[in-house]
């Protein structure tokens, strides 16, 4: 009878300690659910908006253009808003084929700023922002009057929705030039 009483009673130690094994694994499982595996909060997400926003502006008015001389974009902005355009791109039309700058021989191959600037904009955020699935919309603008053209489209695809409109904060580059500040401003979504 001792001996049945012994079993009986390790039997149930060691349900007790499964039980108790289970009730940590549930409570882990809620832990992970809720605390690593939480959605960033608004304010993360805000910020981190904001930070690639700001970072994607700063790099492109770093990023130097060779068709273009080697200026680098935040001349070719100046030099699109300006009144007269002086940076004449170079766009090849074959890789092998030099520029020709010659005005005998016509213009073909040269590109204003503003072409370039469009392309050169459009392309760095189909390679960066577009790529790493992040809506964006950028535009370039003089205080109180309407986007420039050539910034018109410049806008992550349909199926990734952006405005300046949505919550956020657009990060915002201000550039003086002979017709005046030029904003030039990216809002990530």
């Amino acid at each position: 009878m001792i001996k049945n009483n012994l079993c009986t009673k390790s039997q149930m130690e060691i349900m007790g300690i499964v039980i108790i094994i289970i009730l940590f694994s549930v409570g882990l499982l809620f832990a992970i659910q809720y605390i690593i595996l939480k959605k960033p909060s608004d304010v993360k997400k805000s910020f981190l908006q904001a930070e690639l926003s700001s970072n994607s502006l700063n790099a492109m008015l770093k990023t130097n253009v060779k068709e273009c001389n080697n200026a680098d974009m935040a001349a070719l902005f100046k030099d699109c808003a300006g009144a007269s355009q002086e940076l004449d791109c170079c766009i090849k039309l074959a890789p092998d084929q030099d520029c020709i700058y010659d005005d005998s021989q016509g213009t073909m191959g040269i590109a204003d700023s503003c072409h370039m600037l469009n392309e050169t904009v459009s392309k760095i955020l189909r390679n960066t922002l577009f790529l790493w699935r992040v809506p964006y919309v950028f535009t370039a603008y003089y205080v109180e009057s309407d986007p420039l053209p050539w910034t018109e489209g410049i806008t992550s695809s349909p199926e990734m929705p952006c405005s300046l409109e949505d919550i956020g904060r657009p990060q915002e580059f201000t550039l003086p030039t002979t017709q005046g500040n030029l904003r030039i401003v990216l809002k990530v979504c």
